[in-house]
Parts: C-alpha cells; structure tokens; sequence
C-alpha cells in the first residue's frame, strides 16, 4: 500500500513538473507572439508612413509635358 501511495506521489510529482515545464513554454512563445507582433506593427507603421510620402510628393509633383 505504501508504495503505491509512493508512487501515486512521485506521477503526481512528475504531471506538476510538466505542466509547470509547459506553462513555462507558453510564456515564452506568448512573449516572443508579442515581439514580433510589434515589430510587424512598427513596419505597417514604416510603410504607411513610406506610402504617405510618396502619395505627398506625387500630388505636388509636376505633371509630365504633353507631346504634340
């Protein structure tokens, strides 16, 4: 009866090891989600700013001549 006991305790050790070692894997993937997920933000932010420059310099730029 003790070792069984015993052993219940040391599987019952070993699921709360895992599942720690699992979580611990979320947090990680959560915050490397979250990293790049503001890199991908501050590039569309780069872009839309790219595209909003060259949207200003084609309006004020002078057309092009017309040919005869």
């Amino acid at each position: 009866m003790f070792l069984l006991i015993a052993l219940a305790g040391c599987v019952g050790s070993y699921l709360s090891v895992a599942v720690l070692y699992m979580l611990a894997q979320i947090a990680d993937n959560s915050d490397t989600i979250a990293e790049n997920s503001k890199k991908q933000l501050l590039a569309l932010s780069r872009l839309e700013t790219l595209l909003q420059k060259t949207d200003a310099s084609d309006s004020t730029s002078d057309p092009a001549p017309e040919t005869h």
